[in-house]
């Protein structure tokens, strides 16, 4: 899986462990992986080696292969959307179009790889979401600043987003997470940085993915 899509999936965890209802617990094992997210307690990358602290007692040991990815993350806004940019995005939908839950916007390195529609499957309240990588097009009926609009109290926007399996527009609203992602190294990875590390169940121990949040923001992922 291309890092930009499994970025995306990291990020998407995250409606699990928010949107699922009381009767369906939440969980960080899907498609075959497991999210845990994190500060980091003890490391020593170019040794192999990480420890999570997930809790006020618990931790969680990492080995860092040779075939670990990593990539940088920062919050972003809604601004950060435009035409040209790359996106991965997580949705439902909503009437005609899709209404976007998170919002992934990746740099430049990551464009070209791992474009198209996901199914991602997850029954939430908002309904079954699915995964969208793309390109940002300025597409005159949904430009940023010609369709924004207010519905129930919410500032709205609608852009399209092309990929190799054509285009789509989706809703976004003003108060959706947008997270700004780009290539990173394990030289990231200092103590109390916060961390999403990425397994493969049931040998989730060996890190795949280590994303490292930024100027020591806190990530939605």
């Amino acid at each position: 899986m291309h890092l930009s899509t499994l970025v995306a999936y990291a990020a998407s965890f995250a409606l699990l462990s928010t949107t699922c209802a009381a009767a369906n617990p939440p969980t960080n094992v899907h498609h075959g992986m497991e999210k845990i997210r994190g500060t980091v307690s003890t490391s020593d990358p170019f040794g192999g080696h990480l420890d999570v602290r997930t809790g006020t007692s618990t931790f969680r040991s990492f080995h860092l292969g040779r075939s670990v990815q990593y990539a940088g993350a920062a919050l972003g806004t809604v601004a950060d959307i435009a035409p040209g940019k790359r996106l991965s995005i997580v949705s439902v939908p909503d009437g005609a179009v899709n209404r976007a839950l998170e919002v992934v916007v990746l740099a430049e390195s990551l464009r070209g790889a791992g474009e198209g529609n996901y199914g991602w499957a997850v029954l939430s309240q908002h309904g079954i979401s699915s995964l969208r990588n793309g390109t940002v097009i300025a597409d005159p009926s949904t430009m940023l600043h010609a369709n924004t609009h207010a519905v129930a109290g919410a500032t709205l926007r609608t852009i399209t987003l092309l990929s190799q399996d054509g285009a789509r527009k989706y809703v976004i609203p003003a108060n959706v997470p947008v997270v700004l992602v780009s290539p990173g190294d394990k030289g990231s990875i200092t103590a109390h940085a916060q961390v999403v590390v990425v397994g493969q169940v049931p040998d989730n121990h060996e890190a795949l993915y280590v994303i490292v949040g930024k100027r020591g923001d806190k990530l939605p992922m």
